[in-house]
């Protein structure tokens, strides 16, 4: 073999080749002894070596042909250019064509990490043929796995190469057999792609065998047909393309016989994104499934089995310096029975006009929607909210006033609420003052922070019972929401508030690193009046209630910290929720404790870690479990072993699904780096579905 040293686990680096020499053609002989046997043909004995660009030629006998260009050296034979390393017995080489053949080669690809040996190794500028060939990305000393074939050509001027005979060892046993495969040297080509395969309890065992089509170096497709033993044959195909100012994707999926459910399952989806001008674009997104259940029937990724809808919209987007302007619509297709039909939005269009006047901000919101349903009247709204803005910010501190009026406005087809009207509206002003200070302390090895923060809000009663809602919620109760003036989320609702808020933020950093260790952000509301605008099921606040939140995030050592979210109703425990969560990092040892609570919804504890056991080795887990409902809503674990040259994945999720249905699902991957990977796609899940990020694979 090439003397170039292999390590456990190599780089990509490759070893220098000889640099090339300011005469293209001029050809450097080094050798212990020459003879000239005529003025044509030269004999060099003992330390031979021949220099020629990027070529290097050493043997312990040379024979040079002048006239033709030509070499034919023997014994101790290494020859090296650019991205090849061989060892033979003898080789004839033609410098001038940059060609030749090596006898009994072993050949090393420092571009690659690969390794081979053949019987013959022919080759010219652009391409290859290896005869008797095998290959591997593994280290000599660990040869986990090697390709061996009757013949392989390498030809870069096509960018293709092909093999015959193949057949593939894993510890020196056969594990398949192909007559012949096709495959790119850089790039994409058309061919099959590595099958994949699963395991789960809706469908049973899986296997997927996808052929690739490489339409145009902007183009692709894929056929996708999957066998589900339980089910049946499904046929798949994706079309993707991408262009300079748009770009999309096509996917078509058809069960035409669920030999389980007895039926027929659909699924097309299509994105489409295009750039239409410097301030304007265009996305669309329309897809459909044609049985509810599809998902957590024939969902191929972890994260898609509990999806509760699909979205459908088509969207213009354009903006400039000061105005945006965004016109949609928008559907929804509900795959969860116990969602009410949404709203459809035919179309929205909203307008925002905004900018600085000095210390002052002003903005217009403008949007007309037109509601539509299919077994509801079709109605229209428009809404507009003009705001002012002051903001007076100094070192010390802020002081942050601002004003704005809502304007709500319905063209109902039909009067059917209480008040008889087809035409309501509302008309609803709002004040809010932000004001804040800033302290700060210095020592030798901390700085520390006070920031304390008063925020007034209010927004007058006004009844709004007569109003419909078609696409209003509550927004999220958190510590950010105890400093807004706004309640729901969409323009159905403008909740009256009348409200103080006192709150504080401190900080400890580190010196000089300036690592935040801790913070800890606190703030109580004051309600100075009732509550009367709620939405159906939501509990009104009365005058005198107080809300408080707060949230702390510590840094309790470089490997350990921890979070602290809280929220609610001292007094009445209302709309409270806490959440917890400790997080243990060293050298690659990731591990994670949370509880959740949120009142009479919700409480449950998980924990999740990823062991790095050695450097080959990993383990992972995440458990969440339910106190309210006494189970195990979702459980994962994984095994992985990563070599240099291959690698191993094993999965196992158990999840309860929304009607109560529990599911498993069972997934390996076989690596063969720098070669194929077959088995379940289970790239990144570890991190993504056990942690939710994605770390370094550190050793111990």
């Amino acid at each position: 073999m090439p003397q170039t040293p292999i390590d456990h686990c190599p780089t990509n680096a490759a070893p220098s080749p000889a640099q090339p020499l300011p005469i293209d053609n001029f050809i450097i002989m080094e050798a212990e002894k020459g003879l000239a046997k005529h003025n044509t043909l030269f004999e060099f004995t003992g330390n031979v070596s021949v220099k020629h660009n990027n070529q290097l030629l050493t043997a312990d006998f040379v024979e040079y042909n002048k006239v033709l260009k030509q070499l034919k050296a023997k014994d101790n034979l290494t020859f090296t250019q650019q991205g090849l390393i061989a060892e033979g017995q003898s080789a004839q080489i033609s410098l001038e064509r940059e060609s030749g053949i090596i006898d009994q080669a072993e050949y090393l690809l420092p571009g690659l990490n690969a390794r081979g040996h053949a019987k013959h190794f022919s080759f010219e500028r652009d391409f290859a043929q290896l005869d008797g060939a095998t290959y591997t990305t593994c280290p000599p000393q660990h040869t986990t796995w090697l390709l061996k074939a009757d013949a392989i050509t390498l030809d870069k001027r096509n960018n293709s190469g092909s093999a015959h005979n193949i057949s593939i060892e894993v510890n020196d046993i056969p594990v398949l057999y192909l007559p012949y495969i096709s495959f790119p040297l850089q790039g994409r080509k058309s061919g099959l792609l590595a099958p994949s395969f699963g395991n789960s309890s809706q469908s049973g065992f899986e296997i997927s065998l996808p052929y690739y089509f490489n339409i145009a170096p902007h183009r692709d497709a894929t056929l996708l047909p999957r066998w589900l033993a339980k089910r049946g044959l499904q046929l798949g195909a994706e079309y993707r393309y991408l262009n300079p100012t748009n770009q999309g994707r096509m996917q078509l999926e058809h069960l035409p016989n669920d030999q389980l459910e007895q039926g027929q399952y659909t699924l097309y989806k299509v994105q489409h994104w295009a750039k239409i001008s410097p301030k304007s674009q265009i996305n669309i997104e329309l897809s459909h499934v044609s049985q509810k259940d599809y998902f957590k029937s024939l969902g191929t990724s972890l994260n898609t089995t509990n999806q509760t809808q699909l979205d459908r919209h088509i969207a213009f987007d354009w903006s400039s310096s000061n105005m945006t302007l965004r016109t949609i619509a928008q559907s929804f297709q509900v795959l969860d029975t116990s969602i009410a039909e949404p709203y459809r939005r035919m179309p929205q269009i909203h307008l925002n006009i905004g900018n600085f006047i000095r210390h002052f901000r002003y903005d217009l919101d403008i949007e007309y929607t037109r509601f539509d349903h299919k077994i509801r009247d079709t109605d229209h709204r428009f809404y507009m909210e003009p705001q002012l803005r002051w903001a007076y910010e100094k070192p010390a501190g802020f002081i942050r006033p601002a004003i704005s009026v809502k304007h709500t406005q319905y063209r109902l087809k039909t009067a059917r609420i209480s008040h008889g009207r087809k035409a309501p509206y509302t008309i609803i002003p709002s004040f809010s003052l932000d004001a804040g200070l800033y302290f700060d302390k210095l020592n030798k090895h901390y700085s520390s922070t006070l920031e304390p923060r008063f925020f007034y809000a209010y927004v007058p009663k006004k009844s709004q019972a007569e109003l419909p809602v078609y696409d209003t919620a509550p927004i999220e109760l958190d510590y950010n929401y105890l400093f807004k003036t706004k309640r729901y989320s969409g323009n159905d609702r403008v909740g009256n508030m009348h409200r103080l808020t006192f709150g504080a933020t401190h900080r400890t950093l580190a010196l000089p690193s300036g690592v935040e260790i801790f913070k800890a952000k606190l703030a109580a509301s004051y309600y100075l009046e009732d509550q009367i605008t709620t939405l159906a099921k939501e509990q009104a606040i009365d005058q005198g209630q107080i809300f408080a939140a707060g949230e702390i995030a510590t840094t309790l050592s470089p490997k350990l910290t921890g979070t602290a979210k809280i929220f609610g109703n001292p007094k009445q425990r209302q709309d409270s929720t806490l959440n917890l969560k400790l997080s243990y990092h060293h050298q690659g040892y990731r591990l994670t404790g949370s509880y959740r609570h949120k009142l009479n919804q919700l409480e449950q504890v998980s924990a999740a870690g990823i062991w790095n056991v050695s450097s080959q080795w990993r383990l992972a887990g995440r458990i969440d479990y339910s106190l309210k409902e006494k189970q195990v809503p979702e459980a994962v674990f994984g095994l992985e072993y990563d070599e240099c040259c291959w690698g191993l994945k094993l999965m196992y999720r158990r999840y309860l699904q929304d009607d109560g249905a529990i599911n498993h699902f069972y997934g390996i991957q076989f690596e063969l780096k720098g070669l194929t990977s077959i088995g379940s796609n289970l790239s990144n899940r570890f991190e993504r579905d056990i942690l939710g990020y994605t770390i370094s694979n550190e050793g111990p």
